[in-house]
């Protein structure tokens, strides 16, 4: 799970009022959590790079960068990858 945190940078902080089984059930659930948002932000990146691929090889541009430390990507990094794609369709145009 500290992986999980790590890499989608999300804080977690267990309640002290709760017993070992709540904090444990509490935990399997936000790793569910969050291995579904891991999940669900690889597959927007893989349809974002495809799109990109496309839309570069058609103009003759290059790639948008996505950074190799980067194991999943930020909602910031996707939101920049958005603008990045809809500049090139409107070049495009």
């Amino acid at each position: 799970m500290q992986m999980l945190v790590v890499v989608l940078f999300v804080m977690v902080q267990p309640s002290e009022s709760l017993t070992i089984l709540q904090v444990e059930k509490d935990l399997r659930n936000h790793v569910d959590a969050l291995s579904t948002q891991k999940q669900k932000r690889l597959q927007q990146l893989r349809q974002r790079l495809q799109v990109d691929e496309q839309l570069c090889a058609s103009l003759g541009t290059t790639q948008f960068h996505i950074p190799s430390s980067c194991v999943v990507p930020t909602e910031q990094q996707l939101a920049d990858f958005d603008k990045h794609i809809q500049e090139l369709e409107a070049e495009k145009v």
